[in-house]
């Protein structure tokens, strides 16, 4: 059973050593900023190839950490609610959403029963690396929670690691997350929601047998090689889309052998309401 104050303090401890650069809003533990570079900007541009956000959609960002999501929808003209767990995270996102000069609604609360009134509804409701840490019991509340407050038609998006070899369960100290196989949050919406898109989000072009934190980690032990993870790999998400499409080609093909398993990779749905 996961204890969601201990990941809520977990979260807290480590924001009071995370930077409020413009790339750096993810409210992570990763301490590169060349990695959370990379991811920054190979995510933003895949959501953004898959789904437009018009000017004055309402948008709902359920563990919106320190605003990353929230402000890519501010920054397109939609009005965002974040909703964050750890209030330290909440604040942070406020700040980052008030020095960029948008207006952003930030509330402390759980995504299981998030501070909304019964009668507010969104047009799009985004869910992002936060139903890792939801208990399997309790999974059943964010559909509910999802179902109660998106608009007739609307769209969930919905961001998460998992594991297509899973679920696998990942402890630490003050840290638990489970992965999940792909299929088991379309199986979750599947009800009342309408599959549109899933996709593996960040390429894993990684050579056989090496992992992809296997390869950072080396990278960042030699001092000369350092630059490389700080500098060059965050331009690397400027194409990194493009990348994927290479390899999906690789893993299809009979050169997948020369591809390693990609282990856990962060998945893409977008969901619309209604069947």
């Amino acid at each position: 059973m996961f204890d969601y104050n201990q990941i809520r303090n977990f979260y807290d401890r480590h924001r009071s050593d995370h930077s409020d650069d413009p790339d750096f809003l993810r409210g992570t533990i990763e301490t590169s900023k060349g990695i959370v570079r990379f991811r920054n900007r190979a995510e933003a541009r895949h959501l953004s190839r898959v789904l437009q956000v018009e000017r004055g959609q309402r948008v709902l960002d359920l563990g919106a950490g320190t605003g990353r999501w929230s402000i890519f929808f501010a920054e397109r003209g939609a009005q965002v609610t974040a909703i964050e767990l750890a209030p330290s995270l909440a604040a942070g996102a406020a700040n980052n959403a008030r020095s960029r000069g948008l207006p952003l609604d930030c509330r402390v609360g759980s995504i299981i029963d998030p501070p909304l009134k019964a009668d507010e509804s969104f047009d799009i409701i985004h869910i992002g690396n936060v139903l890792l840490y939801i208990h399997d019991a309790d999974l059943a509340r964010v559909r509910d929670v999802v179902n109660s407050h998106i608009a007739p038609n609307g769209l969930l998006v919905v961001r998460e690691p998992v594991d297509p070899h899973g679920p696998s369960e990942r402890h630490e100290d003050g840290y638990s997350a489970v992965y999940r196989r792909p299929e088991i949050y379309v199986q979750l919406f599947a009800d009342e929601f309408r599959l549109l898109y899933e996709r593996t989000s960040v390429s894993h072009l990684i050579p056989r047998g090496k992992s992809t934190q296997s390869v950072v980690t080396d990278l960042r032990s030699a001092r000369w090689k350092k630059p490389l993870v700080e500098h060059v790999l965050p331009l690397v998400g400027y194409v990194d889309y493009e990348l994927l499409q290479i390899e999906e080609f690789l893993r299809s093909s009979p050169l997948r052998g020369i591809l390693g398993d990609s282990g856990i990779v962060l998945r893409f749905y977008i969901f619309k309401r209604g069947r």
